[in-house]
């Protein structure tokens, strides 16, 4: 189940502009590669080419150099962009479950190299 927060927190989240944007997105049996461009508290923003619902769920993976445990959540909002002639989808994904260290230690990582 997601987080959840009250529309005006979420909105208030310090957001952090992604210093390591390719991530592996994972839907069910499927998976793309995706853009990270930027993470909260709460949860991330982040592009790929692959259509997904909102209310799906999905696993987020750093390239295994960043050393990031992998992120869950849910998708929340879906924007379809055009991106030179191809469809491209914009995601605002809420994390899953309580606070946990996984979240902290992404949002640091992000800090530390902005």
């Amino acid at each position: 189940m997601p987080l959840q927060l009250p529309p005006e927190d979420r909105r208030t989240a310090l957001r952090q502009d992604a210093a390591l944007p390719a991530v592996r997105i994972e839907h069910e049996s499927d998976a793309c590669e995706g853009l990270l461009i930027d993470i909260s508290r709460t949860g991330v923003r982040l592009r790929a080419p692959h259509n997904l619902a909102c209310g799906a769920r999905i696993v987020i993976s750093a390239p295994e150099s960043a050393h990031l445990p992998p992120l869950a959540g849910e998708i929340v909002r879906r924007t379809v962009l055009n991106a030179a002639g191809r469809l491209e989808f914009e995601y605002g994904v809420l994390y899953e479950g309580p606070l946990d260290r996984a979240r902290h230690v992404w949002f640091l990582a992000m800090r530390r190299a902005a």
